[in-house]
């Protein structure tokens, strides 16, 4: 990846415990999952993609996508050709599944061989709908004429520096996800892949009063359905903690007593 995107962000605390934060991350989502509740600070973490060919960010979602099992059967792909950029199972698996609504698939690799587990290998390239186009990278992505959506793609060949144009209706990235929490630095639990650390069957992390939820903490399933389970997890979570801290607060401010936060439940 060139560069992180963006981070959406709202409210001006740090990650202090006296602030209820909810991350929710998924390709493509940049707003907090539910408003935050009076006081609360917010953050919305967006997981990166590793790599953007140029024009790729106008054509996001519009034929563009990091998602086959949740976009690949729209209209828009079928039928048509579609290519998938990748090598590893995750590129394999999407393009094996794109089989069954574009006419054709295309695995762009920029290498002469996949990385993919030998049986995830032999799926693809048995499938006789997969056609592999090796030492190759896609360098830009471009829309119809009339402002529509992904009209194709420009394929340069990284042995001839020949560049060749696709016409596909879409373009899926499968070459993984990375985490957009590099900015949270040692104040959160992170895993060894940069994902933040959550307890088992919620979603609180190393510091109280911090959720994490969505794609900076679910490596495995990333689908927008997952997220926004995981985030209404965080909200509930979120509305208890204020909840509990107002009626605290309330309790010791009458009693003259100094507000402490309570423990993590």
């Amino acid at each position: 990846m060139p560069t992180n995107e963006p981070l959406g962000r709202s409210g001006d605390g740090g990650l202090g415990a006296e602030h209820a934060w909810v991350g929710a991350g998924h390709t493509g989502a940049e707003s907090p999952l539910g408003s935050p509740a009076a006081g609360a600070s917010s953050v919305a973490l967006r997981p990166a993609r590793l790599w953007q060919p140029a024009g790729s960010d106008a054509l996001w979602n519009r034929g563009i996508s990091a998602c086959a099992v949740g976009d690949g059967a729209a209209p828009i792909f079928r039928n048509k050709l579609i290519a998938v950029v990748g090598a590893g199972d995750s590129a394999m698996e999407e393009a094996n599944f794109l089989t069954k609504y574009g006419s054709r698939v295309c695995i762009i690799h920029r290498r002469d061989a996949f990385h993919a587990s030998k049986i995830m290998q032999a799926h693809a390239l048995s499938n006789p709908k997969i056609q592999v186009v090796w030492y190759s990278e896609v360098v830009e992505a471009y829309g119809r004429s009339d402002g529509g959506p992904l009209a194709g793609v420009k394929v340069k060949n990284l042995v001839s520096g020949e560049v060749s144009d696709f016409h596909v209706a879409g373009l899926f990235f499968a070459i993984g996800h990375e985490p957009a929490t590099k900015f949270l630095g040692p104040q959160l639990e992170l895993d060894p892949e940069g994902y933040v650390a959550t307890k088992p069957g919620s979603t609180h992390t190393s510091v109280k009063g911090v959720f994490a939820a969505g794609d900076v903490q679910d490596k495995k399933y990333r689908q927008a359905i997952t997220v926004a389970g995981s985030g209404i997890m965080s909200v509930i979570m979120v509305k208890h903690l204020l909840e509990e801290l107002a009626a605290i607060f309330g309790l010791y401010i009458n009693q003259g007593r100094k507000f402490v936060i309570p423990s993590q439940r």
